[in-house]
């Protein structure tokens, strides 16, 4: 999470009623070994995000009880922590997992994750599962209504990897109303949390 003020829109968001019926779970080792496969990286990666995987699982088998477990525990570093004193490695080091989880329709992350990780890289997950978030088409729109290019794609990489970290994959002319309400709620609740510098550097 990013020091700054939480945005007019946010304050003004309605709040939106989650769906409650998904259940999430983890894919087999296979299927996630196909992946990294598909990614074109060398031996050494494939080896170490297999180990990643399974330091994770072996963690929380039950993907379920991981989503209703303390936010700094499943977020795995908290400020001022190192690589070499996480508060909780399996969850740090699973979140390129967790990123395939959400976009292949495994998982669902909550918002209060996604916005305490400050550091969420997704788009290169996005762009080896051949994903097209719409990142690309909107920041032109963005552009043409008079925003710097570089600002409306950072915007806009930031804005529609949530969303489908915590709805699905989906285009963007699939998004309505009802989803940019939800995540700009979601900032608002999350900018009212105590502890909230916790997570500047997470």
């Amino acid at each position: 999470m990013r020091r700054g003020p939480v945005s007019a829109a946010a304050m003004q968001a309605r709040v939106v009623v989650e769906d409650q019926t998904f259940h999430s779970r983890h894919c087999s080792a296979d299927e996630y070994d196909a992946f990294l496969a598909s990614c074109g990286n060398g031996k050494g990666f494939v080896q170490q995000r297999r180990s990643h995987r399974k330091l994770f699982v072996d963690a929380w088998p039950n993907l379920e009880e991981w989503l209703h477990a303390p936010l700094a525990k499943r977020v795995g570093r908290i400020d001022g922590q190192t690589r070499r004193s996480l508060l909780n490695p399996p969850s740090y080091w699973a979140r390129t997992y967790l990123y395939y989880l959400a976009l292949s329709g495994h998982l669902r992350i909550d918002y209060d994750w996604l916005l305490a990780v400050g550091d969420l890289c997704i788009h290169d997950v996005v762009r080896h599962m051949k994903i097209d978030l719409g990142v690309e088409m909107l920041a032109r729109e963005g552009a043409a209504l008079g925003l710097r290019l570089t600002t409306s794609d950072s915007a806009m990489r930031w804005t529609l990897g949530r969303l489908a970290m915590h709805h699905g994959k989906r285009s963007a002319d699939q998004l309505g109303d009802s989803d940019v309400d939800g995540l700009l709620s979601a900032i608002r609740q999350f900018g009212e949390r105590s502890g909230l510098a916790d997570y500047w550097g997470s």
